[in-house]
């Protein structure tokens, strides 16, 4: 016999993993010391020759993923995914059960369902490298940034992401710079409308690709840009490499200038100027290589070469963890806040930042009072103790920026990022109904069993003969009400096993409040 007393806690119990979902294990922002972002670029083609999926992302370590790239229609402006297979069809590592309906899948439904068991961010990055050259046309005039900015929109609904980041590789002069000034503005009105739509009002995050070298900063109207955005990502970063001319050795990524050949280019100089011109410090976020520039048939450091590398997958640059290579040594320069290896039997200098060099720009992050460390691009990164995002985030402590994410999208073309029992994530999307439908199985729980309980203290107390079997008609009932809540139960579990996006094993957490029922004492099968 259950005491009457035990069925509220009991139900609570029950339904609190389920109603509070996936809410329930998110981290919360330390508000006293919430500064510094973490934020690494993951690519669409990492899924091919790399073997590199959402999955792999040390996510415990992120506050942000931007997604590279989508492309833009040069005439018209429209944003489109660039790579469909990859960002929304591919299985990514994982076996893909059928379900109907219209299901996300690909890098993009991977990182949408790993985003929801924590305060991970995702951002889509627009243009790139490859794509940039299709901006300036749409940009030029209000149609075409109007199409830009509602495209985009479009795919952050569609796809459950946190924001927009513009990676636009750039602006060639004043003219083009007002229209990026534009641009953003459209964006941002734009993404400010769908945040007014839904239920809950969430801030979209808006963020710029920031060039590193003066050519390319100084066109840019800075201030008038900042009003727009969330923060910077400074690409500090390519500072060398076998476009140079005259051809000389150089460090790609150094925090400061030696004043020579060997420092073109330095971040604290563009830190300096960004944040002379408008932006504040805490807004700017210090990228960072996870990748190697490589010079051959040279002496040295500051020195001619006549060729790059091989190269891990392209010539001239080397994934990090692939470095440093057979036969080479490092040398960490802490003067210029970097390093490179060299091998003199190859006559080969990778310049790369090594884990010293991670952890003294992190320390330069805090004493300069920016705000946070961007990565390109992730699946170049080592494991453990050698990678340099872990390396990185250690240093930084335990400021990191984990504000909540945003996983409420009922205007989604996809089905299991509109609908949570598809997307296995009752009640962060309907925190209401999960609390209704607890309140009402409490309640029956409730009525039900203390009618139970008055007619077997009264047959005991009268020594009354049930004639009409009233004992055991409640307590069917009870065992109905009962087998309903196992079905109920059945059911999420039966939702966590389909869905092939189960990352953070949520069957299991499931299964263990079965066990938590049973532990209580409830046995009603």
């Amino acid at each position: 016999m259950w005491s009457t007393l035990k069925l509220p806690a009991i139900a609570v119990l029950c339904f609190v993993p389920w109603c509070s979902g996936i809410r329930e294990s998110k981290r919360q922002e330390n508000t006293s010391c919430s500064k510094y972002r973490t934020a690494a670029y993951y690519a669409n083609w990492d899924i091919y020759q790399r073997k590199f999926f959402p999955k792999d992302l040390p996510v415990d370590q992120l506050t942000h993923v931007l997604y590279a790239f989508a492309n833009i229609n040069s005439i018209t402006g429209q944003v489109f995914l660039s790579d469909l297979e990859a960002d929304t069809s591919h299985e990514c590592g994982e076996q893909t059960a059928v379900q109907t309906g219209a299901q996300l899948y690909g890098c993009l439904g991977q990182l949408y369902s790993i985003k929801k068991s924590g305060n991970l961010k995702v951002l889509l990055s627009i243009g790139g490298a490859t794509y940039s050259q299709n901006f300036a046309g749409p940009a030029s005039s209000e149609q075409g940034r109007n199409l830009f900015a509602s495209s985009a929109v479009d795919l952050v609904k569609n796809l459950g992401l946190d924001g927009l980041d513009v990676n636009w590789e750039y602006p060639v002069d004043e003219v083009e710079a007002a229209n990026l000034v534009s641009l953003l503005k459209e964006t941002r009105k734009q993404l400010d409308q769908y945040s007014n739509s839904l239920r809950t009002k969430y801030h979209f995050e808006l963020t710029f690709a920031a060039p590193a070298g003066p050519s390319k900063y100084r066109i840019l109207d800075l201030a008038a840009m900042d009003q727009y955005l969330d923060f910077w990502n400074l690409m500090a970063y390519d500072y060398a490499g076998g476009w140079l001319v005259p051809k000389t050795t150089g460090h790609q990524a150094n925090l400061f200038s030696a004043g020579d050949a060997s420092t073109p280019f330095d971040t604290k100089s563009s830190v300096d100027y960004y944040t002379s011109h408008g932006v504040a410090s805490n807004k700017i976020v210090l990228g960072m290589p996870i990748y190697g520039r490589s010079f051959t048939k040279t002496t040295g450091i500051g020195h001619s070469f006549g060729a790059v590398g091989n190269g891990t997958w392209e010539k001239g640059v080397y994934d990090y963890k692939s470095l440093p290579m057979d036969g080479s040594s490092e040398i960490y320069d802490e003067k210029l806040g970097a390093s490179y290896s060299w091998d003199p039997t190859k006559q080969e200098l990778i310049s790369y930042d090594t884990v010293e060099v991670g952890r003294q720009k992190a320390r330069w992050i805090k004493s300069s009072n920016l705000g946070g460390v961007m990565w390109w691009e992730s699946s170049a990164d080592k494991k453990g103790r050698d990678s340099l995002i872990e390396n990185v985030v250690l240093e930084l402590g335990d400021c990191i920026r984990h504000a909540a994410n945003n996983v409420d999208f009922p205007d989604s073309s996809y089905d299991n990022v509109r609908n949570p029992l598809v997307t296995a994530s009752i009640g962060s999307e309907y925190p209401l109904y999960c609390t209704y439908l607890a309140t009402t199985f409490m309640a029956i729980f409730v009525i039900f069993n203390t009618f139970n309980t008055l007619m077997l203290n009264t047959f005991i107390i009268f020594n009354t003969f049930d004639t009409f079997n009233t004992f055991d008609t409640f307590n069917t009932f009870n065992t109905l009400i009962l087998n309903t809540f196992d079905t109920f139960h059945t059911l999420i579990l039966n939702t966590f096993t389909i869905n092939t996006f189960d990352t953070f094993n949520r069957f299991n957490i499931s299964n263990r409040v079965n066990i938590r029922f049973r532990n209580l004492g409830i046995n009603y099968l």
